[in-house]
């Protein structure tokens, strides 16, 4: 214990904190990824997470834990658990955190080898009580075994167990893989903590969701009982709005108490039980919290298990999404900047101007335009990582179609467009790295391209979203930077679209280009020293 109290303290000496993310967390050094026991307690904030101290890559996993007034500033607090019980000692994987007075329940798995065959490990559910100064595991550890689970499932994949409580029962529901190969959520609930009854599988995959499920979250939103999982290996599907590989999809339904069953609704937008929460390529295993103000606040892992980017000068890997505001509008799972966000930028610096179609003026002395139909737009003095741009477009009507229009193009708003209609946002540094946001009109889809980045980036470097005017023909995007992401917010957070990237830690630019047939508005905010 001491060597690893010694080199959690000394990481956060020898790591330079000049080129860590402003508003996003990270862990001090090691590897970081599910956020886990997201709660509030004792007048802060806390963020547990899946960490392996002493490499950039997964290891057998800790909490980190760290602790907020605000949302956006961290503050590291020494590890929280180690895999070094008889019930855990294979890894402290995620879970969840219920507050209860002066006390935190936090529930986890716990993986051990599996006593008939050691070649594998076995996941059962683990208890740990902080009481505002030690961790303190339950003697009684795994309180939910193997054995609890009523259901034929493999004893290797039962984990990220979600604690929540109704009136005097507490409730459990976590992940298993069916012998099947694909995922479910079982549901088990107790009075003591110790003793826990199998109720029922209240949501599973049969294949047409991906295999094995993860990391489950449920709670109540205006009227409506909301599940969240992360599926992993599901196949791409338009329709659906499903990419390959990992998603993160949330439900709506209903919670029978009496049976035990969520009656799901079936979604308008896709014909499907489930909808994707964010369209980027590193937005993972999210999970939300009660905040004392009444609001329902989400965080994820802002990176993927698919494609690893991190540089190999870099000793930590992984951040958090910057917190979000949810809200359901026509059961659809809208999401917004927290209110702290919003605070902290309020008096920031900003430029703000409206261009109007192929304009050859302005009142901004940095916008230039080339061949009388293309803006550029350039922002390169400002020492940039962080920063937000706002684009809101306002598309032509009453015009007529001679090409390929996206059906997310308003009737009235149909026109002629062509694959050179676009809008180009660019971020660059001063060593010829890049990444490319690319709106194309004509097929209403925005893509991230991260290929010119360091290391030309990962094994995934390209995602793409359907976007969609609103009713009044608008198209409204929020790109909100920090030193190595851009978390995108579309029509107000109908949308979202998260992605990682890292350039090098020089002066950096943006630059948008658009050459478009339309008009449009855009504010740029230089966040003050954070």
């Amino acid at each position: 214990m001491c060597d690893k109290k010694f080199f959690e303290t000394d990481s956060v000496i020898l790591y330079g904190k000049n080129v860590k993310p402003k508003f996003h967390f990270s862990c001090p050094k090691g590897w970081m990824n599910d956020p886990n026991g997201f709660s509030f307690f004792n007048g802060e904030f806390h963020l547990y997470y899946q960490h392996y101290p002493f490499d950039t890559k997964w290891g057998p996993m800790h909490w980190g834990h760290a602790t907020s007034k605000d949302l956006l500033h961290w503050t590291d607090q020494p590890i929280a658990l180690y895999p070094e019980s008889l019930c855990d000692n294979q890894g402290c994987f995620s879970g969840t955190a219920l507050t209860e007075n002066d006390h935190q329940i936090l529930i986890y798995t716990g993986v051990t080898k599996n006593p008939a065959n050691t070649d594998e490990n076995i996941q059962q559910q683990c208890i740990a009580i902080n009481d505002g100064k030690t961790f303190s595991k339950l003697p009684q550890n795994p309180v939910i075994r193997s054995s609890d689970v009523k259901t034929p499932f493999r004893i290797t994949d039962f984990r990220d167990p979600k604690i929540f409580k109704d009136e005097s029962v507490y409730y459990c529901a976590s992940v298993i893989m069916k012998n099947d190969g694909n995922g479910a959520i079982a549901l088990f609930s107790s009075t003591d903590l110790i003793q826990w009854k199998f109720l029922n599988i209240i949501a599973e995959t049969n294949g047409e969701m991906g295999g094995m499920w993860e990391c489950p979250d449920f709670f109540t939103l205006d009227g409506k009982d909301i599940i969240i999982v992360s599926p992993q290996s599901v196949n791409a599907c338009d329709q659906k709005g499903f990419h390959d590989g990992n998603n993160s999809v949330y439900m709506t339904g209903i919670l029978d108490k009496t049976s035990f069953t969520f009656k799901t609704d079936t979604r308008k937008e896709n014909n499907f039980y489930a909808a994707e929460i964010d369209y980027g390529i590193d937005f993972y295993a999210p999970q939300t919290m009660l905040s004392p103000d009444g609001r329902r606040i989400m965080i994820a892992w802002l990176q993927a298990w698919e494609s690893y980017i991190t540089p190999k000068d870099h000793t930590w890997s992984g951040m958090m999404t910057m917190p979000r505001e949810l809200v359901l509008k026509n059961n659809c799972l809208i999401q917004r900047p927290i209110k702290e966000y919003e605070e902290m930028i309020a008096n920031c610096p900003s430029i703000s101007g409206k261009i109007s179609a192929y304009s050859l003026s302005s009142d901004y002395d940095k916008i230039t335009c080339h061949n009388n139909s293309e803006t550029i737009l350039t922002f390169g003095n400002i020492s940039y990582p962080q920063c937000e741009l706002n684009v809101k477009f306002t598309l032509p009507k009453n015009t007529i179609s001679e090409s390929y229009i996206s059906p997310n193009l308003s009737e009235s708003a149909k026109g002629t467009y062509d694959d050179s209609e676009k809008l180009l946002i660019t971020v660059y540094d001063d060593n010829e790295c890049y990444v490319n946001f690319t709106l194309n009109i004509s097929k209403m889809q925005l893509t991230f391209d991260r290929s010119h980045s360091i290391n030309n980036g990962g094994a995934i470097n390209n995602r793409s979203i359907n976007v969609k005017q609103q009713d009044d023909g608008s198209l409204k995007f929020r790109f909100i930077f920090d030193t190595y992401s851009c978390e995108t917010f579309i029509n107000n957070g109908e949308k979202t679209f998260t992605n990682a990237y890292f350039l090098n830690q020089t002066v950096r630019k943006i630059k948008v280009q658009a050459k478009l047939k339309c008009g449009f508005e855009y504010k740029f905010i230089h966040f003050n020293d954070m």
